[in-house]
């Protein structure tokens, strides 16, 4: 990522998920260019399973679930 590793956290992750940037999560994800600790952020975890209760984003969701650590989830998200 280079220059702009500084930018890459929380905000740019759920901007990038509530937008549909697919191709963006796609990369960064099989990268791992966002640091692992945001999956253990409840603002994170919130905003993916109100996208799976939601229904219209579930194949996208799932495809980033699959890219993320979920074992860093904790037992009452699960």
């Amino acid at each position: 990522m280079g220059y702009y590793t500084h930018n890459i956290d929380k905000t740019l992750f759920l901007f990038a998920l509530e937008n549909d940037n697919s191709l963006f999560m796609k990369k960064s994800l099989l990268m791992g260019a966002f640091d692992q600790k945001i999956f253990k952020d409840d603002e994170v975890v919130d905003c993916m399973l109100e996208f799976l209760d939601d229904g219209c984003k579930t194949n996208y969701i799932l495809n980033v679930l699959l890219l993320t650590e979920v074992t860093l989830w904790k037992n009452d998200k699960i």
